[in-house]
């Protein structure tokens, strides 16, 4: 399952709720903002923000009114920031609705700018680990094409060096050994933690952590391979076994 949730709603919503806590509104719950330390501007108690239509909405998403308090609470922890507002929002629905379905969730925010804020979310959402596996591999090709199509005022700085194109090729291989190394921690951590071969497909989430939506399939086979071949993990497979299906493991040691 596949949902597109629009970050700029739940942006101007938050930002709605702080208003309305700042002015006094009784439509919002009321946040201790002098207890973190922030100093706001309050307007005078006659000027308040009137709830927006979307409310209902998202109370009907989320099942309840807790996602108000949720995003208020986010905005005390940074102060004023928005866009992590956002994202809490965004990842305790989708938490919800995995928990619900009895399914596990990605969340990938979507932008437009390399800089800018996420102009909305995908939520995926699936109950077999192949699921997670195959959306990692085609968020990370699709975020290659995307930093392809980027226009040169996002590598303004590179570009008065090398040409626009060759920047953003190498900033993509950089991207992709970035990953492998953190794939190649996370899977000696991984070997190390359980002391027994496993199938990649099974510990998928682990295996690529927060290179997920970054690194490809490929990527992932290379960290392996690397490994294998420098004899710190034990790896099964054949000419025919797909890289989901690679059996990985502790290194095996001579006998003495």
């Amino acid at each position: 399952m596949l949902l597109n949730v629009s970050a700029d709603l739940t942006r101007r919503n938050v930002g709605v709720l702080l208003k309305n806590s700042v002015n006094g509104s009784d439509e919002a719950p009321q946040l201790p903002f002098a207890e973190h330390g922030l100093e706001l501007e309050t307007e005078s108690p006659r000027r308040r923000t009137s709830t927006p239509a979307s409310f209902p909405t998202l109370d009907a998403v989320f099942g309840d009114q807790d996602w108000q308090r949720l995003g208020l609470d986010a905005l005390s922890a940074r102060t004023r920031n928005f866009e992590f507002a956002s994202e809490r929002l965004l990842h305790a629905y989708a938490a919800k609705l995995a928990r619900d379905c009895s399914m596990r969730n990605i969340t990938v925010p979507v932008r437009r700018r390399v800089s800018h804020q996420p102009v909305y979310h995908l939520v995926f959402l699936t109950r077999k680990p192949y699921g997670t596996w195959v959306f990692a591999d085609a968020v990370a090709r699709a975020r290659m094409k995307w930093l392809a199509r980027l226009t040169p005022d996002e590598f303004a700085e590179e570009a008065a060096i090398y040409t626009f194109q060759s920047t953003v090729n190498e900033h993509i291989k950089e991207e992709q050994v970035h990953a492998q190394a953190t794939i190649e921690q996370n899977i000696l951590g991984l070997v190390g933690r359980r002391q027994k071969r496993c199938k990649l497909l099974d510990v998928v989430t682990t295996a690529y952590g927060s290179a997920h939506g970054i690194a490809t399939e490929t990527t992932l086979s290379k960290a392996v391979l690397r490994l294998a071949n420098q004899g710190a993990i034990s790896l099964q497979r054949d000419a025919k076994t797909k890289i989901r299906d690679w059996m990985v493991g502790p290194a095996v040691r001579p006998s003495a």
